[in-house]
């Protein structure tokens, strides 16, 4: 009995602790991701809880948001700002196409409405930027299916020339910034393009709208194939690509007490540091498998884009084939996508990853369907477990 009596006191005392928010986050700060997702169907109250944006701003800063891949947007040059005696888009093609790589990537290329928005042009934190150039553009988001109409510019640039940065707000779902900068990059907020003679343009927009500055881009030739990245760290990466094979370099931090954004007078760092070069011929030896099922031999490769915050993959292209390279030990993993007998202009198009971010939202969730999203849940674990405390 006094066990029994103890026992009770003890979930008395549990249920009196989590009845308190500053209780209740301070517990849920420490739970990792994977198992925080899943405690949004304890209950209604846990649900809007975890789900808030306060909550969802305090725990970024302890845990980083992981990111799903769910496949690659095609955007082709031909048809994106074209001029009256351009290029025609058949109408068999669809205007938006998405190599979807999965489940969540198929319902959203097979979504009827997305091809209304016109072509793809960029995205960020799982926001589309998409029109057609000069005149139209929207920003669409797939997860409430809702979208915004930019207002047409008042400059008229021939050549489409845009960068897309989605910020994170605690009052509002969708929050975002269109800078035009010619084949822009975003990294952590700050928008870097190609400028002439291999330097690199750097645009703060928290620094001032007049506030740009450059830094020499690593090596001695302007190569075709080059891409702009996030690492792992936060940390700008530069990839290029030839024949032969590919190199990744990484701005080194700056010294303790220098900032972290660009000066007038360019990055207050050291400069670049090779992090991995690769060579074609021995990756695609040490990999017999793809390079004979894929028939890579007589294809040129070269580097398609980064992972998003990776450090240590990287995508390329052999032909029509996508490949993640893991860059520590060489190892080519091939990307099986919907739509491979498709064909595409792959000199004439940008084919750009699309990363969702992994957080749940109740305010993406439709009342009427939360009901059901959480008794889906219920179901589920008492399936897989037998039985569930009530």
């Amino acid at each position: 009995m006094k066990k029994k009596k103890k026992t009770r006191s003890g979930i008395y005392d549990a249920n009196a602790a989590l009845s308190s928010d500053d209780i209740l986050c301070e517990i849920l700060l420490r739970v990792p991701p994977e198992t925080v997702f899943k405690l949004i169907i304890v209950s209604k109250r846990w649900l809007h809880f975890i789900c808030s944006p306060v909550f969802c701003q305090h725990y970024l800063k302890r845990w980083p948001l992981a990111f799903r891949m769910l496949g690659f947007f095609v955007c082709n040059n031909l048809y994106l700002g074209r001029g009256q005696n351009g290029v025609r888009r058949p109408r068999t093609e669809p205007a938006m196409p998405l190599l979807s790589t999965c489940k969540e990537g198929d319902d959203l290329k097979f979504y009827k409405i997305l091809n209304q928005f016109g072509y793809f042009i960029d995205s960020s934190n799982g926001l589309l930027l998409c029109g057609r150039h000069p005149k139209r553009y929207f920003v669409w988001n797939p997860i409430t299916k809702q979208h915004y109409k930019i207002p047409k510019p008042r400059v008229y640039f021939e050549d489409l020339c845009m960068a897309f940065l989605a910020e994170d707000h605690p009052s509002v779902d969708m929050c975002y910034k269109v800078i035009r900068a010619k084949l822009a990059t975003v990294v952590k907020g700050v928008v870097h393009w190609y400028a002439a003679q291999r330097n690199l343009a750097v645009y703060d927009p928290q620094r001032g709208e007049r506030r740009i500055s450059s830094i020499k881009l690593p090596g001695s030739i302007d190569f075709e194939e080059r891409v702009l990245g996030e690492s792992f760290d936060g940390r700008l990466q530069y990839g290029w690509s030839c024949k032969a094979g590919l190199e990744i370099w990484v701005l080194e931090k700056e010294e303790p007490g220098h900032a972290t954004s660009p000066s007038d007078g360019g990055y207050p760092n050291k400069g670049w540091k090779l992090r991995y070069r690769l060579n074609f011929k021995t990756m695609w030896r040490k990999n017999p498998t793809s390079m004979t099922k894929f028939c890579t031999r007589d294809k040129e490769t070269q580097i398609l884009s980064f992972l998003h915050r990776n450090s240590k993959s990287v995508c390329i292209r052999s032909g029509p084939d996508i490949f993640i390279v893991h860059l520590v030990n060489q190892k080519v993993e091939v990307v099986l996508y919907n739509g491979r007998g498709s064909s595409i202009s792959w000199d004439f198009s940008r084919v750009a990853p699309y990363f969702r971010p992994d957080w749940p939202s109740f305010f993406l969730v439709p009342p009427w369907k939360e009901h059901c999203m959480i008794r889906y849940f219920f179901d589920k674990l008492v399936c897989k477990y037998g039985v569930c405390d009530a």
